[in-house]
């Protein structure tokens, strides 16, 4: 969050005999602001109650970031006149900047108390609720803001991200259309308006408000962000990487733009293992790198060299998961089984919009800190104060996970859990993975030592969830291939192998559905044409938006036979889904974690023959699935209780395997230590 402070007064804006003062205003004008500071300071020595001098001296040395000497100044200027409107609303800029929200709270409330129509202050107080996570509260200010200035384009920016951010899209895009009316040349309309509509699964719309951000300001670094995401979201992987790392070289600091790079690379097809590690390392050396000089020493309670077993081992899951996500249906199993005597958890949750499955996590959690409107270093530091033991990124290239906390080494273990490759990150001590997915004679790099477990996915059985039914080849007679999954994983390279098993069973169809993406007309008419340049007619694909509440969305696998896995970013959730609904799943199993999820989740269930190493094994496996249809119908009635089975939803021994690794790696470090 960053706020714009009022400017000072000039030597012609007040009346006054003073000439020293308007001396010292004409210096600030001129720029000399060493100068004017001084001026100011020898009005001050003559004249202590001069507030204007006070308030002008605050925003000189506001401008040079000496924010604690701004704060006292204008401190001064409010003792001498209580009612200075600018000194408040810039004091209460700098306390919400050294996030002592409820000081700053407390300044904008003072002004709006006498001024309830005062838009910066109603701004800044809403943009500070923003910042804490309050949303709905947040819009509300924005909306008074706007009741009296309906054209203030700062607001109704901020007004459709707060829309934006608790997922009513359709009023954010309203919002953005309706200040971009406006204002057509501000770029924060533009990028924003372009933010909404990546979201709403409008890439292309989405990539023309990027481009007219950037024909304004071609270094706009958000805007080459949003841009990446609209390309990716296309297929167009070269054109996104491109975009990413302008962004971060206009912007070096930008983490954002740093994990979207990474989040990329995982629907790369041409990059050896190699390179794909040196792309990582090259992101650590722009966001992390920096950081690790100022790593501070831990307490001493960590290098005690007791065993773990004469005390609870205290671990920190760092995630913005905790909440109806794959990654938290994914670890919940784990909080819900795990050694409570030897074991205390403490979440540092990211979440922006809880909901039930973020209150389920708490109750299950020995503390929680919510980390919104927290600073990496601010988080840091609370998990120095909290004395974790093994911290545990989860995540932490995708969402809003915070990666770069992990660059401050808060503790003395580090581990990175559900990213399916390195992290990058010289410090972070391990990756979780299983014998699947990381096997020991891969290719693949790690800055990490890899733990291996014996089951990485944990799954529990989907309440709810509608039967898988009868194969709907007994109604047509026919195969349908079907992929729930999201639409940039589906390369030209993974439809070319797809058309071609389209085009060896007669009469099959294949069905796509990924949330609301395939209800665009945009993305639709994207795949269309991809399709047909391969050899395979519009008349064949049936494309399925919404149904994004679970039960309507599992009810699409009602409707296909076996589901086609893309490569070589693989499904992992949609793989689960589709077993649990009876539908066999072929996937491809390539060199590197990415491309391995579904086929670990596959051998651990017992159908390795869905596995294949090639595309052309691949293609021959889905054709013998496609040719057996009284496998498919077996398979229907058995996947589920094979599920239930199986070591995958063994939450239990999943539990105590993860549990384990965690004794192994302290009593490691412990022996280090020593």
């Amino acid at each position: 969050m960053s706020f714009d402070f009022f400017d000072p007064l000039t030597a012609q804006q007040r009346n006054f005999d003073d000439a020293s003062f308007k001396a010292a205003c004409l210096l600030d004008e001129n720029g000399e602001i060493e100068q004017a500071i001084a001026a100011y300071r020898r009005v001050i020595a003559v004249t202590p109650n001069h507030a204007e001098a006070w308030y002008n001296l605050g925003h000189a040395l506001h401008r040079q970031g000496r924010l604690d000497d701004a704060a006292l100044a204008y401190r001064r200027s409010l003792t001498t006149k209580p009612d200075m409107i600018d000194s408040r609303i810039n004091l209460g800029m700098i306390l919400a900047a050294q996030k002592q929200r409820e000081a700053a709270i407390a300044e904008f409330g003072h002004v709006l108390r006498a001024w309830p129509g005062h838009v910066a202050a109603r701004n800044a107080l809403a943009d500070l609720c923003a910042d804490q996570g309050k949303i709905e509260e947040a819009i509300a200010h924005y909306r008074r803001a706007l009741d009296a200035a309906p054209a203030n384009g700062r607001v109704l920016h901020n007004l459709g991200v707060a829309l934006f951010q608790c997922g009513r899209l359709e009023e954010a895009a309203d919002i953005f259309t309706q200040a971009l009316i406006i204002h057509p040349k501000m770029i924060p309309l533009l990028f924003g308006s372009a933010a909404v509509l990546r979201e709403m699964g409008r890439p292309e719309t989405s990539e023309q408000r990027c481009r007219e951000a950037l024909a304004i300001d071609p270094n706009h670094g958000e805007s080459w962000n949003c841009l990446g995401n609209a390309l990716k979201d296309q297929g167009r992987l070269s054109e996104a990487l491109a975009a990413y790392r302008r962004a971060l070289a206009t912007l070096p600091n930008f983490v954002d733009a740093g994990k979207n790079l990474l989040c990329a690379l995982l629907y790369a097809e041409d990059f050896s293992p190699d390179e794909l590690f040196a792309e990582h390392r090259a992101v650590e050396t722009t966001l992390a790198r920096p950081h690790y000089g100022a790593i501070k020493p831990l307490k001493r309670r960590f290098f005690n060299g007791s065993s773990p077993l004469k005390r609870r081992l205290r671990l920190g899951y760092l995630s913005s998961d905790f909440r109806g996500h794959p990654v938290g249906r994914n670890i919940m199993p784990v909080f819900e089984a795990r050694n409570r005597r030897d074991f205390e958890v403490i979440c540092y949750a990211e979440v922006l919009r809880p909901d039930a499955v973020t209150d389920y996590f708490r109750s299950l959690s020995d503390g929680w800190r919510n980390t919104i409107g927290m600073t990496d270093d601010q988080v840091a530091e609370q998990i120095r104060a909290d004395e974790i033991d093994i911290l545990i990124c989860l995540a932490g290239r995708f969402d809003q996970n915070r990666l770069m906390v992990c660059a401050r080494k808060p503790a003395p273990i580090l581990v990175s859990f559900h990213d399916p490759a390195t992290s990058g990150l010289e410090v972070m001590d391990y990756l979780i993975a299983d014998p699947y997915l990381a096997p020991r004679r891969t290719a693949e790099r790690f800055t990490e030592r890899v733990f291996r477990i014996p089951t990485f996915y944990a799954a529990e059985p989907i309440e709810g969830a509608p039967e898988p039914g009868a194969s709907p080849f007994l109604a047509r007679g026919a195969v349908t291939f079907g992929s729930a999954n999201n639409p940039a994983k589906i390369t030209p390279k993974v439809i070319a192998v797809w058309v071609e098993i389209l085009n060896a069973v007669p009469e099959s169809r294949l069905r796509l559905k990924h949330q609301r993406a395939f209800g665009n007309p945009e993305i639709r008419r994207r795949f269309v044409s991809l399709f047909e340049s391969s050899g395979v007619a519009e008349n064949r694909i049936d494309f399925v938006g919404g149904g994004e509440e679970l039960r309507e969305h599992l009810l699409f696998y009602q409707t296909i036979d076996i589901t086609l896995d893309p490569f070589p970013f693989t499904g992992s959730t949609t793989t689960y889904e589709s077993l649990w609904m009876g539908v066999p799943v072929i996937t491809l199993a390539g060199a590197t974690m990415v491309a391995r999820w579904s086929a670990a989740m596959l051998c651990r269930l017992g159908r390795r023959d869905w596995v294949a190493e090639t595309p052309e094994q691949y293609r021959t496996q889905a054709l013998a699935l496609a040719a057996n249809p009284q496998r498919l119908i077996f398979e229907r009635s058995a996947l589920r209780t094979s599920l239930k089975e199986s070591p995958l939803c063994d939450r239990a021994r999943i539990a105590r395997q993860l549990e384990r690794a965690y004794v192994a790696m302290w009593r490691r470090y412990l022996k280090r230590q020593a």
